[in-house]
């Protein structure tokens, strides 16, 4: 017979062999997690630790007991401790599995990655009874994990890097293929347009011989012949931008061009303008075209100059720089090489950081409307990467700026610059074969040359040319166009010719050099090249140059008297009436005003919109003509301040085609579009001036 437990009447016999069952199975896990290798514990109820197996003291150094209720806190790392005890205290009072990660202190003092678990352990009843975990070393997988996300970061790193990769070269070639398109289009517009100055600078050139120095049509001439080099500077300058520029470089040292230049540059900035140049001794040599050097250079001094209104100071620096060795390229751009570095600082307004970004594009300039073509820091760039450099800016507002060329250092020794040995007009009586498929070109150049007294055979085209060599003829040199309408090039028929005759010496001419003896930006070896527009002194130079043989000096011829009457200015026409005349451009300014003296007009000029309202203040004037875009403010305001003294004056806006709004507004006011012919603007003025033209 079975002998029952009863308690307060009540038979307990089934709890109590269920709690005898139970404490013999925890004695019986206890013992055999004492053996096991992970790391076992159990706790109260409430959390409390109540029992760790030997493998956790082993572990941590602690001796038994030194752990039990809240003391388990000591064992982990202090940064994991809030977040551990907080999970914790959730698992215990929503009686469910805890489950996280931590870190525990060894015995040496280090601290490992463990996966903590946590069951929870219940009576039949379902109450909470206690609890039994485990604790699993993940140090090793913590570490991987680590690794992966510390490659997973770099991965980010990396690919967002050639992602910036990927957009700066996206970038570029945006910037290539525009570029590109800008240089089609310049090639196709400088070879007619220069074809055009060609035969203006020519026929100018012979005709300002027929005027003795210092008469009024002489100096009409020489503006005129000044506007023509502007404008072949103005399409060199874009062919420059577009890398299409023709370099003949040679071996230089910028200490000794940029001493003959000084003249130029100080001429150029004004005498408000302190230059201060700086070259070290041993300065290196650089292998590039003279006289583009000398052109960016002088483009680099004209904007600080502007930059500095005309007072400050610029200094201008050569030194030598070697990167070959630096571990890391100082800026993109810029390879491991040896280079001579030329800089240009101002201590002007300074460039504020979003313009930094274009200033390098062409036609983008900061100046006011009618002033600079924005083509100046494009020239400079397109010729620095031609000549296989470089070029940087850097300026912060109210502290000036600095531009450099980085330029390939060379080895070779300085070239020593070769002259005809006559200044002025040198000729000779040599036999030259002329192609020219432009009539009006052709003609020109056959007046220059026989002017220098050459003997002149002419072609208009490669197919004429070979025929008057293969009959046979006399001929002392090939001056032939480069671009010419067909498949046969200027270069192709140099080519056949020299297998006919291969000591004739060969002179090129272009107004826009195709690939055909340009490649990589330079002159193919051996080539000469004349590029339009040329004048007649350059002209006969060059020959003599390709010729190797010392010319003659060319006189200058007496005018005949008839000329000497018409270069005579004409009087009347306009009873003095008394212009004010604004105009900034100094070449512009007095081809007007000789226009305008010419029709019997007194013409007072002024070159700043404050200068102007000087002499309006000061005398009497029946009508102010001004450009609308002046250094010191626009022809508009101008106008307006100028009716505040007198309101019924006659204004004439002269502009390069921006809309002038006040002309409206002002009323009795017109605009007359440059270029325009000394008769259209008369015209117009005597139309608003009626009584007195």
């Amino acid at each position: 017979a079975s002998i029952g437990i009863f308690v307060q009447g009540h038979d307990v016999t089934g709890q109590k062999q269920a709690e005898d069952l139970l404490i013999a199975t925890r004695e019986k896990f206890r013992k055999m997690a004492q053996t096991m290798p992970n790391h076992v514990w159990t706790a109260d109820q409430d959390g409390g630790l109540t029992w760790l197996n030997d493998q956790i003291y082993r572990y941590t150094g602690y001796r038994e007991g030194e752990l039990y209720g809240e003391n388990w806190a000591r064992a982990v790392h202090p940064d994991d401790l809030e977040m551990a005890a907080k999970k914790w205290a959730d698992a215990i009072q929503l009686g469910k599995e805890y489950e996280t990660e931590f870190r525990i202190r060894k015995s040496d003092g280090s601290y490992r990655w463990h996966l903590v678990r946590a069951s929870p352990l219940q009576s039949a009843s379902g109450k909470l009874t206690g609890w039994v975990g485990t604790n699993t070393d993940i140090e090793e997988r913590k570490t991987v994990e680590d690794q992966i996300s510390r490659l997973n970061a770099t991965l980010e790193s990396r690919v967002a890097k050639r992602n910036q990769e990927l957009e700066a070269l996206h970038d570029t070639l945006r910037q290539s293929q525009k570029m590109e398109a800008i240089g089609a289009l310049a090639g196709g517009i400088a070879h007619d347009f220069n074809n055009l100055l060609q035969v203006i600078n020519g026929n100018l050139e012979i005709v300002a011989r027929e005027f003795p120095e210092g008469t009024r049509g002489r100096e009409r001439l020489d503006q005129a012949l000044k506007s023509v080099t502007r404008g072949a500077t103005l399409a060199s300058q874009l062919l420059s931008f577009a890398r299409k520029q023709p370099l003949a470089p040679v071996v230089t040292n910028l200490k000794h061009l940029l001493a003959d230049t000084a003249d130029i540059l100080s001429s150029a900035v004004g005498e408000g303008i302190e230059i201060k140049t700086s070259f070290a001794d041993d300065l290196w040599n650089t292998n590039v075209d003279p006289h583009n050097m000398e052109n960016a250079v002088l483009n680099l001094a004209i904007n600080s100059r502007d930059a500095m209104n005309r007072q400050g100071t610029l200094t201008i620096r050569a030194e030598n720089i070697d990167l070959s060795e630096t571990a890391e390229r100082q800026r993109p751009g810029l390879e491991r090489r040896q280079y001579v570095s030329l800089s240009v600082t101002d201590t002007g307004t300074g460039i504020a950081p979003e313009v930094l970004d274009r200033i390098f594009e062409p036609f983008f300039t900061t100046k006011a409307d009618g002033h600079g073509t924005g083509l100046g820091l494009s020239m400079v760039y397109g010729f620095a990467k031609q000549s296989g450099g470089h070029v940087t800016i850097d300026s912060t507002l109210g502290n000036g700026t600095t531009v450099t060329l980085y330029l390939p250092r060379s080895l070779a020794k300085e070239a020593t610059a070769h002259s005809s040995g006559i200044d002025g007009r040198v000729g000779g009586t040599e036999t030259i074969l002329l192609v020219e498929d432009d009539d009006d070109v052709r003609e020109t150049a056959y007046e220059m040359l026989s002017d220098l007294g050459y003997t002149i055979l002419q072609a208009p085209d490669p197919e004429t040319a070979l025929g008057i060599v293969k009959s046979g003829a006399s001929i002392d040199l090939l001056f032939t166009d480069v671009v010419m309408p067909g498949q046969v090039t200027g270069h192709d028929l140099a080519e056949t010719i020299r297998g006919l005759r291969p000591d004739l010496p060969v002179l090129f001419t272009s107004g826009y050099v195709q690939d055909s003896i340009v490649h990589d930006g330079q002159l193919d070896e051996g080539v000469q090249l004349l590029g339009k527009p040329y004048t007649q002194q350059t002209l006969g130079q060059k020959i003599r140059d390709v010729l190797g043989i010392r010319g003659k000096a060319m006189p200058t011829s007496e005018p005949a008297a008839s000329h000497r009457a018409a270069a005579a200015p004409k009087k009347g026409g306009s009873n003095g009436l008394r212009v004010l005349l604004c105009e900034d451009d100094v070449f512009i300014r007095m081809d007007m005003a000789q226009g305008l003296q010419s029709a019997g007009c007194e013409v007072l000029e002024a070159g700043k919109a404050t200068a102007a309202l000087e002499l309006l203040k000061a005398n009497p004037i029946d009508i102010l003509i001004t450009d609308v875009g002046l250094p010191d403010t626009s022809g508009e305001e101008l106008a307006a301040q100028a009716r505040q003294f007198l309101p019924d004056l006659p204004v004439i806006f002269a502009t390069g085609g921006v809309d002038v709004p006040a002309a409206a507004q002002l009323g009795q006011c017109q605009v007359i579009t440059k270029p325009f012919r000394d008769g259209d603007l008369l015209e117009m003025i005597g139309k608003m001036v009626p009584a007195r033209v």
